[in-house]
């Protein structure tokens, strides 16, 4: 575990009470320690069991005391696109689809108050590693989840959801499941006005200012280009639009010319960004099951009641709060009481 960590953290040694996350962890580097965990030592981490357990002793005493769960004997060829969220083997299966950077993250919240009922996994896209080219179509990102999640749960029904830009991915993953004949219990959208998708005004500068974020986020470039986002938005605009991945990889690259895996693996992350950025959808059809969507009070742009027209059933609630908040905290525990109830009365329905 410590040759893992001193790998990712990029630094000479570690102890064995010293904190990941107060090393300079984050959820991208606590999304590749898992990873690095069982390839090298086939043992089943889960994220949250890492943020339980943030130290050596206290990840070797979890492992001890959990061996028979945590082992693995067989993993499907796609794990690194499927992060078991939670280790727990009792409870429904819930999947949480990756938004626009692709990774699973900005959920930790309400993974949290979901896996002490259910198991959580999390979908993550083609791009996110090396030799991956990113896919072009929501239609084509939507197959390869419903790919990846029946290698854990072959038969439905199935429950799965996404917030902000991965509410049009659950929404076609549900149109797909439910052509072919599959059952689904809970496809919930999280504050995505629908069509969006369909208009491109802003979008690379809603793209620049995401970019700047999540540099922000994980400290990228604190020292090295203090003043990026002016740069970042002189040099980007005045590209086309699809030549962006492309030339902000060139940027990176530049930027950081002794390039390790944990810069490699940013310029994936954004360059899939970047292309998720450039696709175009259409919500066309009503899919004839029931739909759940959930909006923050205080997002101004998301259109809630237009999903009525691409559900036959649907249940729409809003929650106090922002884009960013309705997944954290108080809110998280609100959605996982919807989720509950709305469970209980499908498993109720089918009882009788």
């Amino acid at each position: 575990l410590a040759a893992i960590w001193t790998d990712l953290l990029a630094v000479e040694r570690v102890g064995i009470h010293d904190n990941f996350f107060q090393l300079g962890g984050h959820s991208l580097l606590a999304m590749r320690l898992v990873s690095s965990i069982r390839k090298e030592m086939a043992i089943g981490l889960s994220i949250n069991d890492l943020f339980k357990n943030p130290t050596i002793v206290e990840t070797v005493n979890y492992i001890k005391s959990n061996i028979g769960k945590l082992i693995l004997k067989k993993m499907p060829l796609e794990s690194d696109h499927i992060v078991q969220v939670s280790s727990g083997k009792k409870g429904k299966i819930i999947f949480f689809v990756s938004g626009i950077t692709g990774i699973y993250g900005g959920l930790d919240d309400l993974a949290q108050e979901l896996s002490r009922d259910f198991q959580i996994y999390g979908l993550q896209m083609i791009g996110l590693f090396e030799k991956e080219s990113p896919l072009k179509t929501i239609e084509e990102i939507a197959a390869q989840n419903i790919k990846w999640m029946k290698t854990i749960q072959p038969n439905g029904p199935y429950c799965f959801l996404g917030h902000s830009y991965a509410g049009y991915i659950v929404y076609e993953m549900a149109k797909q499941l439910a052509k072919s004949g599959e059952e689904i219990d809970l496809p919930l959208i999280l504050d995505t006005s629908p069509n969006m998708l369909n208009h491109s005004e802003n979008s690379k500068e809603n793209f620049i200012l995401f970019t700047g974020a999540m540099f922000e986020n994980y400290n990228l470039f604190e020292k090295v280009y203090p003043d990026w986002t002016q740069k970042l938005k002189e040099e980007l605009l005045d590209i086309a639009t699809e030549k962006t991945p492309a030339y902000l990889e060139k940027i990176l690259k530049n930027l950081f010319p002794k390039v390790d895996e944990n810069i490699n693996f940013v310029i994936r992350v954004v360059t899939l960004q970047a292309n998720n950025n450039l696709i175009r959808y259409e919500i066309k059809e009503k899919i004839n099951i029931e739909g759940i969507i959930i909006s923050a009070s205080e997002s101004p742009h998301v259109e809630i009641s237009e999903w009525s027209k691409y559900f036959e059933r649907y249940s729409i609630f809003t929650i106090q709060g922002t884009h960013g908040s309705i997944v954290k905290g108080a809110n998280a525990i609100e959605i996982t009481r919807l989720i509950k109830e709305h469970i209980a009365l499908k498993n109720k329905s089918i009882n009788r």
